[in-house]
């Protein structure tokens, strides 16, 4: 925590859809600035009907609500604190398409056939023995 957050008011929101079912609790110093980046940049934001704000003392406390919070009420787009929240499209896309993880499963492909012709790896079809 820094200094600049310490005693600081911390907003607490919720996101809800049309149904009432809950789907993101976050915590901001500054909520309406992180709901236009939630409009920007999340897949789910179309969703969103209704929005609670709930503002704390400071960021510590506001840390611990949310993560309170995550557990005990499951948003359905929450992955952080969430274990029963299963990797959403919008995530694993994001993680598909990450140069990062190309590079990575690229390197990956590479030395399995590299093993492959070295032999080290049985799955190659080997060539039939000729008499």
């Amino acid at each position: 925590m820094t200094r600049a957050t310490t005693g600081v008011t911390t907003a607490l929101y919720r996101h809800f859809d049309a149904g009432g079912d809950l789907l993101y609790v976050g915590i901001s110093l500054s909520p309406f600035h992180r709901l236009a980046k939630h409009k920007e940049q999340s897949a789910w934001f179309g969703q969103v009907a209704r929005i609670t704000i709930a503002w704390l003392p400071d960021r510590k406390s506001a840390r611990a609500a949310e993560h309170a919070a995550i557990i005990a009420e499951r948003p359905k787009f929450n992955n952080q604190h969430n274990p029963v929240r299963p990797l959403s499209k919008a995530f694993l896309k994001q993680l598909r398409t990450s140069p990062c993880v190309r590079e990575m499963a690229a390197k990956e492909k590479a030395l399995e056939r590299l093993g492959q012709l070295l032999g080290l790896l049985p799955d190659l079809p080997r060539p039939s023995a000729r008499a």
